[in-house]
């Protein structure tokens, strides 16, 4: 069983008591913000192909889950309103995400609920802002696109915090000598020098290797990133170094050419990764990919529900439905979804600036299932919840467990504390 301060559980039973108090107010808004057998139309994009395509399905599920409920939810209390989703399909490059907010806002639609990457998100920034588009994001997590008073809402915290739980990671691990292998992109580069900036003492981080996200081959890169663990183990014992990842699913192909027996001191040292890639399916199973993440000890925090998620009914319908553990920052989506729709139902008003105002004063007090959805001045959550995920091996088969479970929040708005609940 898990333990808990004091403080903690206060927290836990007073966003309980504002869940059920924003359930009993949309019965209030559905009746007063539309007539009578109208329809809502809620619209999302989430990537189908690429790197993004697991996390695209559970957000696309998370969405697909959050509009069923709002229409039970209204059956329930007699209203004839009907939510309608529309999800449309993007690729995992920047382009694509772009190409369709463009015909979306030219159909006539103002705000969109997304799965979508920090690259891609800023590839239609500039866009959204100019066009009068309002971005709900579900994914996007640089910290160089935390900027106040633009149109991207951000259903998670920025790497800022991921950062510091990585830290606390490495520390209890006794983790001194970091070297990141990560995508040199924005997201890979704002997560990296989050974590190099936050550094504890007697911690290092190397330089590291950066690969191109549109590369298919990384023997030339893991060649390279050989050499550095090599140089660092002869100095600091194989216990206390560390390979950085920081990818998405392209981490089956990573490990797959680093399970080829031309890199002898990759396997030597332990791997840590990330939200991008903790959850990548190839983990397991049998096969070249989860036998060398076992050997490395492969673990990497997810964005998760909070506490004891593992009870939560969104996340066990997720699971049934995509018949695998859900991708976590497909929480956000879900809970970005239903005030999306109380938003749009409060006065039938389309216009995105009025839409981020309210968006912004309902998550305020909004505690969905991914914890509170109050915004920072960036309009980013301030709150994170991660599960922490490690290799098991059991008859030849390798699956993931959670090792722990890590809440992050502001103590009363100023310092940033981060607690491991370790799984019993």
């Amino acid at each position: 069983m898990l333990s808990f301060s004091k403080e903690h559980t206060f927290r836990v039973i007073t966003g309980v008591v504002l869940l059920i108090g924003m359930c009993v107010c949309s019965i209030c808004v559905a009746e007063s913000g539309c007539s009578d057998n109208s329809t809502i139309t809620l619209n999302g994009v989430f990537p189908a192909n690429g790197s993004l395509t697991s996390g695209g399905e559970s957000s696309q599920a998370a969405f697909n889950l959050a509009i069923s409920d709002i229409n039970t939810f209204l059956s329930k209390g007699g209203s004839k309103i009907h939510v309608n989703g529309v999800a449309t399909n993007v690729g995992s490059d920047p382009s694509s995400a772009l190409e369709a907010i463009k015909k979306l806002h030219e159909s006539g639609v103002t705000m969109v609920i997304s799965y979508i990457s920090s690259a891609q998100v800023e590839a239609i920034k500039e866009y959204a802002d100019s066009n009068g588009v309002l971005i709900l994001s579900a994914g996007s997590s640089a910290p160089e696109l935390s900027i106040p008073d633009d149109n991207i809402l951000r259903f998670n915290p920025d790497d800022s915090v991921q950062a510091l739980s990585t830290i606390e990671l490495f520390k209890q691990n006794g983790i001194t000598a970091i070297i990141p292998y990560a995508r040199d992109d924005i997201w890979g580069q704002g997560l990296v020098k989050a974590v190099k900036g936050n550094l504890s003492e007697g911690m290092t981080m190397e330089e590291g290797i950066w690969y191109d996200p549109t590369t298919t081959s990384y023997a030339d890169s893991l060649k390279n990133l050989d050499k550095l663990v090599g140089e660092s183990l002869k100095t600091t014992d194989g216990k206390n170094v560390a390979v950085y990842v920081v990818s998405f699913s392209e981490l089956e192909q990573i490990m797959k050419e680093a399970s080829e027996n031309k890199y002898p001191y990759l396997d030597k040292v332990r791997w840590i990764g990330c939200d991008g890639n903790a959850l990548t399916p190839a983990l397991t199973g049998s096969g070249k990919v989860p036998e060398y993440a076992y050997t490395c000890n492969f673990t990497a925090l997810s964005i998760s529900p909070r506490v004891n998620f593992k009870n939560n009914p969104i996340y066990q319908s997720l699971k049934k439905t995509l018949g695998k553990e859900p991708d976590g920052y497909a929480y956000g989506c879900y809970d970005a979804t239903k005030i999306a729709f109380m938003a749009l139902n409060l006065d039938g008003n389309t216009d995105a600036k009025i839409l981020r105002d309210e968006i912004l004063d309902l998550s305020e007090s909004y505690v969905g299932v991914a914890g509170l959805s109050a915004k920072n001045s960036a309009g980013d959550s301030r709150e994170g919840h991660y599960a922490l995920w490690g290799m098991v091996k059991n008859n030849g088969e390798y699956s993931q467990k959670v090792l722990a479970e890590v809440a992050f929040w502001y103590n009363f708005g100023a310092n940033p504390v981060v607690v491991f609940y370790p799984e019993k």
